[in-house]
């Protein structure tokens, strides 16, 4: 008996689930009950597909801050030369 509930014991153990994180350069450590387990592993499961869509979205930014920028310093060089070309 006392070895059957030292093995349910372990288990119940090994089967927690706890979520680790840095906060202000501190490693926090919240256990997740058991309900949030499944829970968790199915969005585990579903992370890398996240992870190419967030890159994506990263490139995509990048070219679009690339493109505004090289529209703003047309926009000052055109101004640049407007303004010379008529000063008076």
């Amino acid at each position: 008996m006392d070895l059957m509930a030292n093995t349910l014991g372990l288990a119940a153990f090994h089967s927690s689930f706890e979520w680790t994180y840095k906060l202000k350069g501190k490693t926090v450590n919240v256990k997740l009950t058991a309900a949030a387990g499944p829970d968790l592993q199915n969005r585990l499961a579903t992370l890398p597909q996240a992870q190419i869509l967030l890159n994506r979205l990263e490139r995509l930014s990048h070219k679009a801050l690339a493109v505004q920028a090289k529209q703003a310093e047309r926009q000052t060089r055109d101004e640049s030369r407007w303004s010379r070309r008529f000063a008076i």
